[in-house]
């Protein structure tokens, strides 16, 4: 089986890259992975709530030419100190939780 490449904070799998820092990343992935470089554009709409895209292309893989937009809401505090603390359940819960608010947003 071919080896994945590892795109830092896109895969949420912090154990299994912590564990291949520890040992050599030659190990679980291609160490050549591609340089991935892009624009985009946030417009405010209001003091909780913006819009805009991202536009990511390679230079060495003329096939990665992706367009993502998005709606960015202000982060409650609360939810700021569950990420930061130590809660892994509190943290999952919470990321679930806004997972199914974001989708809904999307379902409209």
């Amino acid at each position: 089986m071919d080896k994945p490449r590892i795109f830092l904070g896109s895969s949420g799998k912090q154990e299994k890259l912590l564990q291949a820092l520890t040992r050599g990343l030659e190990d679980v992935a291609h160490v050549e992975a591609p340089q991935l470089d892009g624009t985009g554009e946030i417009r405010v709409e209001s003091a909780d709530r913006a819009d805009g895209y991202f536009t990511t292309h390679s230079d060495t893989h003329p096939k990665v030419n992706t367009r993502t937009s998005g709606v960015y809401l202000r982060a409650d505090p609360e939810d700021l100190n569950i990420l930061d603390g130590r809660g892994n359940r509190q943290r999952a819960e919470l990321i679930a939780e806004r997972l199914r608010d974001w989708k809904s947003i999307t379902n409209v």
